[in-house]
């Protein structure tokens, strides 16, 4: 996977590898607006090149939405706007990357 998720995986606490190999995934199928549609051969398609069963592949997508990377269900999401990695090179390119950090209370 890529360095960017590497980057992204400390900030939004992603430990586990399945997550990070997913995000990367849908990253490079997602459109301009980081729309992905995956169908149910999409889904097996993503299931064999991941070697996941079906539940670990649900519990990573469920993992993903939780830490608001994703959003979306049933084959239709939306990443996060810093995964879309379209747009991370156009800011770029335009010198207008912004890195916004929050801090909650637990």
């Amino acid at each position: 996977f890529s360095s960017l998720v590497k980057f992204i995986a400390s900030f939004y606490d992603l430990s586990i590898k399945l997550d990070m190999q997913l995000i990367s995934a849908l990253a490079l199928i997602a459109g301009e607006d980081g729309s992905v549609t995956i169908s149910a051969k999409g889904r097996k398609e993503l299931l064999a090149a991941l070697n996941v069963k079906n539940s670990h592949l649900s519990n990573s997508f469920a993992r993903l939405r939780e830490k608001e990377l994703l959003t979306g269900e049933q084959g239709k999401y939306k990443l996060s706007p810093i995964m879309v990695w379209k747009k991370l090179d156009e800011a770029i390119a335009n010198d207008d990357l912004r890195l916004t950090i929050k801090f909650v209370k637990q």
